[in-house]
């Protein structure tokens, strides 16, 4: 006579059936398999939340690893290091521009060039400075929210004539 081979899923599913025939006490159930009173219960939760594929080993992985940043971090940390790398490629683009104007307008004072290329130049780096300003803009916005996704409290409340400077000034303090 061979021995009786079976898997942990044909036991809990026996625990289940055994339970349900409701002969026995689910510690009396319990005790027959060799298992806690915990375990059965957790078992029979399981059951009774998702059926018989519910009792299938669950991976005892970790869901939380120690050294792991939230993903609202990491996307605040993107957006940071992108808005920054944009930040200094349109101030490299705004220097290029301001020199291409500097030329044409001694192009335009040396008679080679007409006003229209002035014109032109100005416009361009009027351009890249408007967006220059705006890039800025996000990376400050980016910088908040990296603050914020940190634990960083930040309630932002209206300013008011009576909450503008609420510190001593520095004649009061010297009296």
């Amino acid at each position: 006579m061979g021995w009786k081979a079976t898997c942990a899923m044909e036991e809990r599913f026996r625990f289940v059936e055994d339970w349900k025939r409701d002969e026995e006490s689910v510690a009396e159930v319990c005790r027959r398999y060799g298992v806690s009173r915990q375990t059965g219960y957790k078992w029979i939760v399981r059951y009774r939340e998702g059926g018989l594929a519910a009792l299938e080993d669950r991976s005892r992985a970790r869901l939380t690893h120690p050294n792991q940043v939230v993903q609202e971090v990491e996307d605040a940390l993107v957006a940071v290091t992108t808005a920054a790398e944009q930040v200094t490629a349109q101030e490299k683009q705004v220097k290029a521009l301001q020199s291409a104007l500097h030329l044409a307008n001694l192009r335009y004072t040396g008679g080679i060039a007409n006003y229209l290329d002035v014109l032109i130049a100005q416009r361009n780096l009027f351009d890249a400075e408007l967006s220059l300003a705006s890039t800025r803009r996000l990376h400050l916005v980016s910088v908040v929210q990296l603050y914020k996704a940190l634990g960083g409290g930040w309630s932002p409340t209206p300013v008011t004539a009576n909450t503008v400077d609420q510190r001593p000034t520095q004649k009061a303090a010297l009296k």
